[in-house]
């Protein structure tokens, strides 16, 4: 005999407490919903750049492009890679068909990542150096940041303000980056 389906219901101190479309606080929560989805994308989009930026450097003697533009084509040529998650700019109509260097161009114009790595040996860098971040004014919920070993790590709005001005202070890696893995919590007992 099949086992009979059974629709799940929200139980306890859930039950009635998630609002419907309509009701007061629902678009707060798809609001807040969306924010975090267009994080998880701009973080993917690090996370290709940084895969990208090894695949480049294996091939180049460690060395990384001198900008962004240059990882383009270890990226098949997808410039969305370079815009951030709502981002205004759109890759032209032809973007396809234009030249390797105006392609590059393009995307040194019009990404929405800050690249800090263009021209240095990623084998070099020391450990925690941040090669890439998602502009400011394009981040939501903080800021995602690309390691130089290709981990991407996000942190809230205040701790990415102070990464993002040690960062234009010249000290990389920032002191303000947490990239220590939290600890386990106890065994239960």
């Amino acid at each position: 005999m099949a086992a009979a389906f059974h629709k799940p219901r929200l139980a306890g101190k859930l039950a009635g407490k998630i609002p419907r479309a309509g009701e007061r606080g629902f678009d707060a929560l798809i609001g807040e919903s969306q924010h975090r989805m267009a994080a998880i994308l701009n973080s993917n989009h690090l996370k290709q750049i940084g895969l990208a930026s090894i695949l480049y450097a294996n091939d180049h003697k460690g060395t990384l492009p001198a900008t962004q533009g240059g990882l383009l084509e270890t990226l098949e040529g997808n410039p969305d890679i370079f815009l951030a998650a709502g981002s205004k700019a759109k890759a032209p109509d032809d973007f396809a068909t234009m030249d390797a260097p105006k392609r590059a161009d393009w995307v040194n114009k019009n990404s929405d990542v800050i690249y800090l790595a263009g021209g240095k040996n990623l084998n070099q860098l020391p450990a925690g150096s941040v090669v890439a971040y998602i502009k400011p004014e394009s981040a939501t919920l903080g800021n995602n940041f690309l390691l130089s070993d290709g981990s991407v790590f996000q942190e809230d709005a205040a701790t990415s303000e102070k990464i993002i001005a040690e960062l234009k202070d010249g000290r990389n890696p920032p002191p303000s980056l947490n990239t220590t893995p939290p600890l386990p919590p106890e065994p239960l007992k």
